[in-house]
């Protein structure tokens, strides 16, 4: 639950960094997941102790789908803009490397 929760809180301290106009569905859902998991965990005794039970569920592929998909997205972009400052006829370092991720990502040998 602990790296749920960081990842929570950098998905809310980085809202600015998405790229689209507004918050996109997976990463809503999984912030209230987190949240309402934090909720259920705490209990008038101070436990922590829960029924099993969740308020809203995690995700899931949906989640993990929109962070591949903009992480791929967003890594391509980067190695287009790069290479718009690399010298004429070689592809600039970090390109490269954001091309052998992609195709590493994609199963591409």
């Amino acid at each position: 639950m602990p790296a749920n929760v960081r990842m929570r809180d950098l998905i809310l301290e980085h809202a600015d960094l998405i790229i689209e106009a507004e918050m996109p569905g997976p990463l809503l859902d999984f912030c209230a997941h987190v949240s309402t998991y934090e909720v259920l965990m705490l209990s008038e005794d101070g436990s922590g102790g829960t029924t099993g039970s969740r308020l809203i569920g995690h995700p899931g592929d949906a989640y993990v789908d929109y962070v591949d998909r903009s992480f791929a997205a967003l890594k391509a972009r980067q190695g287009r803009l790069l290479a718009l400052t690399a010298v004429r006829g070689e592809a600039p370092r970090p390109a490269r490397e954001v091309e052998t991720w992609v195709r590493r990502m994609r199963g591409i040998p």
